[in-house]
């Protein structure tokens, strides 16, 4: 039992070690790499408040994460038309009907770990 649990947490670990280098290619960090992957350009764009909650985040967090996202051309904010203060999140590229090459070009992010129901730890 102890060999399965060795190779199980070096199988772990060599995932982490690939998932932080390829993420460190593309100047991202976990908490960066999980809001892109909320962020599905094919569907309507979530308010701020629901990225929060998916993320089991303090809205203020998310807020911060869309920023940095923002500021680097990934993410744009917009209001939202049903009401003039909530702001939604989506893909750049999801708003002038590029959304398939938005989402080829993360295709090769490896999903974090962290992005998964279960798994999810607070931002």
């Amino acid at each position: 039992m102890r060999e399965l649990l060795i190779a199980v947490q070096e199988v772990v670990d060599g995932a982490n070690l690939r998932l932080r280098a390829t993420l460190a290619e593309h100047e991202l960090t976990l908490p960066l790499s999980d809001v892109l992957w909320m962020l599905d350009p094919a569907l309507p764009a979530p308010a701020m408040k629901e990225l929060a909650a998916r993320l089991h985040c303090d809205p203020s967090s998310v807020t911060f994460l869309i920023k940095r996202l923002e500021e680097r051309g990934l993410v744009e904010r917009r209001p939202d038309p049903a009401d003039s203060v909530p702001e939604r999140s989506r893909s750049p590229n999801a708003a002038s009907g590029s959304a398939a090459n938005s989402s080829r070009r993360w295709s090769t992010i490896p999903r974090s770990p962290r992005s998964t129901p279960r798994s999810r730890i607070p931002c």
